[in-house]
């Protein structure tokens, strides 16, 4: 395995950052079970990949090994945050959808930070969408890595959010969201 990713890997990185150029990098690429991706965006899902199962799997405190990292950067947490909200629109579909009602409003702090709403579907097999900024009086709150561990239901997201205004129309979507 380890040998595969030395061989592999300096190969995937040229591909990655080939990606990151016109006219390459608006270019859609389908994932599949997760979506279409301007492929761009693909750096992004390795590094989600890399960070979510490195820290979170991998590493004490909930993982075997007993190693420690330096805390993670901004540099770090934003592209995974970046892939993150652009595949949950996509990755759960109609039954994510049908569980938002009003805007919600997604406010990550610390490395990684930003601040999106959640927008109800549209109407009939139409996807949510995220949007840049504030645009809801109910707001979930919680730090983009304890995103990337509520968001992908290592942890529950109930001990690691603080929602404000309407709870109840947060809840399912708390319930049901779960990024691959």
């Amino acid at each position: 395995m380890i040998d595969e990713w030395r061989s592999y890997t300096p190969r995937q990185l040229d591909l990655l950052e080939s990606a990151q150029y016109s006219p390459q990098a608006d270019e859609l690429a389908e994932v599949r079970g997760l979506g279409v991706y301007p492929r761009h965006l693909l750096a992004n899902m390795v590094a989600f990949n890399v960070l979510c199962h490195l820290r979170l799997d991998m590493l004490s405190p909930d993982g075997p090994l007993p190693f420690t990292l330096p805390a993670p950067t901004d540099g770090l947490v934003a592209p995974a945050i970046e892939f993150m909200l652009a595949g949950l629109p996509q990755m759960q579909g109609p039954e994510l959808a049908a569980t938002v009602d009003v805007p919600l409003v997604l406010k990550l702090t610390g490395p990684g930070a930003t601040t999106v709403t959640v927008v109800p579907a549209t109407g009939p097999g139409s996807q949510l969408s995220v949007v840049p900024g504030s645009a809801g009086s109910t707001q979930i709150e919680s730090t983009a890595m304890e995103f990337i561990s509520w968001g992908t239901t290592r942890k529950p997201w109930r001990q690691l959010c603080n929602v404000t205004g309407d709870v109840s129309a947060a809840e399912p979507f708390l319930d049901c969201l779960n990024i691959i």
